[in-house]
């Protein structure tokens, strides 16, 4: 081995130049630096390699201190590090390749890095296989321990051991895109809204998903964001799941919609779907959605509607967590408020917005407590119930609301009736079809600003509004009240509920006054050239005391005029 400085060379033997060193710490051989070769080899002289060349000629055991150039002649091994170059050079493919070309070490080196390298990559693959498994077995479990907590939450609460779960894939209804759905229940929930559909009863498994299949559509057409309710109830005693516990009502983020398929005016509220509703509720508690303090109100507390039906009132009212007292409910909101604020106190924007709510809500038990029969009386004093009877107003049969028409000069003195020849119906799906159409073929076909009728009475009794008391009708407009039996009735004749609505209605429209007690009634036949109301009808009004028996068709308008205004106190000219 020789060493040439650039100024002049020293020459050394070519074998033990360098001292080796037991394996150190880290596992590798160690050779002494230039330092410690003085001290090893006290019969070597100590050359100084930096900024030498170095030449070695068929040599082992070679220390090398850092040098610019690096030659390699013959057989030589050198003792690094692994995967390291000596000191001071650089690592490029020319030094690497002379490098690597004589030394067999330094070959078997690369194929243990190489063979490390492909045991590494093995090792790796099986790491991905093992993650791969195990996200498998964790989604499978967490599967059957969500399956296991239903069963669990059916056990606890006593579910009914006929009932099932229909989820929206199971009763046929639209995957809505949750996008949709722009946000998220507010947890824990503190409200219970009991409703009905007001529509057909079920019994079977095939009828109940297809009323709530149509529900869906329905509320799809409306523009809804999806079938509005987040859980429905048959009488076939399933659960029906619209929205979930996850997802909002369409009307508020603070309640549960619970709605029971039916009309329970009418139809039977049974145990067993009482049960399934009490369910919901259970389950919702268990999974901490719905709050500890929450209150059940029917929604007919809520707002001027028929729903969800005595016959589902009146066991509501019986619940635990039914409330009708105001302050009970008014307390309900503000301890909402309260925890709403409190997680918010560092927002300034969301204590604004607290402190006009808690205003709002201190505004509304004032209300509440000041006309606390009106607001919240589960049957209130007119507007949707009449006796056995619903009224059911132009949003719930699906008509066009209209507006510019003159009001009637209350009270109005006469009331003209009449039926609308069409086919009788019993049920509120067929008689909103039928106002429905008779609304578009008047507005189209004669050109009336809306449905021509003040009033109808369908064949289970119930009333359907159309032009309201208080709004002219398209006859004798301001000097009239008219009321019209849905059907035919010079073919089948009225029955005992449309017999006993009609009066009710009359009564109803004294006691709002938009009657007076001595008004008179004539049928449609009697004031233009018409088989309307049918011979049925006609028979029926005759026997009333307030039918008036007189040909209208004869008189002139200024006479008819003062006929009608008779009741009101005019003095009648004939």
């Amino acid at each position: 081995m020789s060493v040439t400085n650039y100024v002049d060379s020293v020459s050394m033997g070519s074998s033990d130049v360098a001292i080796r060193n037991d394996v150190d710490v880290e596992g590798y051989n160690k050779c002494l630096d230039i330092n410690e070769f003085s001290v090893a080899a006290t019969n070597r002289e100590l050359v100084n390699l930096e900024n030498a060349a170095v030449n070695i000629d068929s040599s082992s055991d070679v220390i090398i201190g850092p040098v610019t150039q690096f030659h390699i002649n013959g057989n030589v091994t050198i003792h690094q590090k692994n995967e390291r170059l000596p000191t001071g050079m650089e690592q490029n493919d020319d030094i690497g390749n002379v490098y690597n070309t004589n030394s067999k070490d330094i070959e078997a080196d690369q194929q243990e890095q190489t063979e490390c390298k492909r045991r590494s990559s093995i090792n790796y693959i099986k790491w991905i296989c093992f993650l791969i498994v195990a996200t498998f077995g964790i989604l499978t479990r967490v599967k059957l321990v969500l399956k296991n907590l239903q069963q669990d939450v059916q056990e606890m609460v006593g579910y009914h051991a006929k009932m099932k779960v229909f989820y929206k894939q199971d009763w046929g209804g639209v995957v809505v895109n949750r996008t949709r759905l722009s946000s998220y229940v507010h947890l824990p929930v503190p409200f219970i809204i009991i409703k009905h559909t007001g529509g057909a009863f079920c019994q079977t498994e095939s009828e109940c998903k297809q009323l709530t299949k149509e529900l869906q559509s329905k509320h799809l057409a409306l523009n809804y964001s999806d079938i509005a309710y987040n859980f429905l109830v048959g009488g076939d005693g399933n659960l029906y799941i619209g929205r979930g516990y996850e997802y909002p009502n369409e009307y508020s983020r603070y309640s549960y919609d619970i709605v029971v398929h039916g009309n329970f005016l009418y139809d039977q509220f049974y145990d067993f779907m009482e049960n399934v509703t009490q369910t919901i509720i259970k389950a919702g508690r268990f999974v901490n959605v719905i709050d500890q303090y929450y209150v059940v109100l029917c929604e007919n507390q809520t707002e001027r509607v028929d729903s969800p039906g005595r016959n589902i009132y009146e066991k509501v009212k019986l619940w635990e967590h039914y409330q009708n007292d105001c302050e009970e409910i008014f307390k309900t909101i503000l301890r909402y408020l309260k925890a709403f604020c409190h997680k918010r106190k560092k927002d300034l924007g969301r204590i604004f917005i607290c402190v006009l709510l808690s205003s709002c809500a201190i505004l509304l038990y004032v209300s509440i407590v000041l006309h606390k029969d009106l607001v919240l009386d589960p049957e209130p004093l007119y507007g949707r119930y009449l006796g056995n009877f619903t009224i059911h107003y132009v949003s719930d049969w699906g008509g066009k609301t209209v507006t510019g028409i003159l009001d009637n000069p209350l009270p109005v003195g006469l009331v003209i009736v009449r039926h609308t020849g069409t086919d009788t119906c019993f049920s509120l799906e067929k008689c909103s079809e039928i106002l429905r159409i008779l609304q578009i073929y008047q507005t189209t076909t004669f050109g009336y600003k809306d449905i021509c009728d003040n009033l109808f009475i369908g064949g289970n009794g119930n009333i359907y509004v159309g032009r309201g008391w208080d709004t002219r009708n398209c006859y004798l407009n301001k000097l009239s009240i008219a009321i019209s039996f849905i059907g035919n009735f010079n073919k089948v004749h009225l029955n005992d509920n449309m017999k006993t609505s009609f009066k009710l209605l009359l009564q109803q429209g004294i006691d709002l006054s938009k009657l007076p007690e001595n008004y008179l009634m004539v049928a449609y036949n009697q004031t233009v050239i018409s088989n309307n109301p049918g011979d049925n009808v006609y028979n029926y009004i005759k026997t009333l005391p307030n039918f008036f028996d007189i040909d209208l068709r004869k008189y002139k308008y200024k006479d008819m005029c003062s006929i009608y205004k008779a009741p009101l106190g005019k003095k009648l000219i004939l």
